[in-house]
């Protein structure tokens, strides 16, 4: 009987140590899952943090990549009015013409995200010559100066022209002929032959960007891009038997040569740009290269 009661104690002691280590179980195994949950709360509002200010941070350098070049563009199309006598036209100019465009992209950027952005004109930084005329002979010269960049060079020639000109860079080193004849056939810098046909109007040659414009096929194969960006020119020469009217923007302030007279236009501006929402807030002043976008 003896030996029953100690085999019943016994038992009962081993039930009860199985009990308390279940429950002791249990309850660790709810701690680390609660261990667990607050953890992955830390770790995901840490990363939507993250996440929300890089996204800010990447909003801001779109908003002030395409203000930059929303002022290029202004300052490409300014560059050409010929009404100006001096710098201080060409800033009242940007900065009146800034100011309608700063205004449009504040209106499309507050439908798109809550952010105030302003951009302003401090000045021009860097002078350009700016010419828009017939003159032809040597119509670019930089002897005399310490730069040779071109920014901007155009012809445009009537659909009806009939005649020849031709166009070189730094004396023979490159150039293009054109002769037109109800079509053109260009000659391109590869000295390779290639004819387009011009629609109704004038068709114009981009000698900066290599682009034809007023021609039934835009997606030509002629070569015509004379202006590397990234080099400085000597001189430039327009020989024609026939009237031509181009444009040409060169970096200076000095006369560009041949006989037309210039007036001053900007190479390079200064911005003042904000941007600031609940998250980010940036004010900054950099430069703009007007003719950047053709680097």
């Amino acid at each position: 009987m003896v030996s029953d009661s100690q085999t019943t104690t016994q038992g009962a002691r081993t039930e009860d140590r199985a009990q308390l280590i279940l429950i002791a179980a249990i309850a660790l195994a709810f701690i680390i899952l609660s261990i667990v949950v607050v953890f992955n709360s830390v770790l995901y509002t840490q990363t939507m943090s993250s996440s929300s200010s890089i996204e800010t941070t990447s909003d801001a350098q779109l908003a002030e990549l395409e203000m930059a070049r929303g002022v290029r563009g202004i300052a490409q199309e300014v560059n050409l009015d010929s009404s100006h006598d001096n710098l201080s036209d060409v800033n009242n100019t940007l900065e009146k013409n800034s100011e309608a465009f700063t205004r449009q992209y504040q209106n499309a950027t507050a439908e798109r995200r809550p952010a105030i952005v302003d951009v302003s004109v401090v000045g021009v930084d860097t002078e350009a010559t700016a010419i828009s005329s017939e003159a032809t002979g040597e119509v670019f010269n930089s002897s005399s100066r310490s730069h040779g960049e071109v920014g901007h060079f155009v012809l445009r020639l009537d659909e009806d022209f009939d005649g020849e000109v031709t166009i070189v860079a730094n004396e023979d080193e490159d150039e293009v002929r054109i002769e037109g004849n109800s079509d053109f056939s260009i000659t391109d810098v590869n000295d390779e032959s290639c004819p387009v046909t011009p629609t109704e109007g004038t068709v114009v040659f981009d000698f900066s960007t290599g682009t034809i414009f007023g021609i039934e096929d835009e997606d030509h194969d002629c070569e015509i891009k004379l202006i590397n960006p990234n080099e400085s020119y000597e001189s430039l020469h327009i020989d024609s038997d026939e009237e031509v009217d181009y444009e040409l923007v060169a970096r200076g302030g000095d006369p560009l040569g041949g006989g037309a007279s210039g007036h001053p236009a900007a190479w390079t501006v200064d911005l003042e740009y904000t941007y600031d929402t609940s998250e980010l807030s940036v004010d900054r002043e950099f430069e703009v290269e007007v003719y950047g976008d053709r680097r």
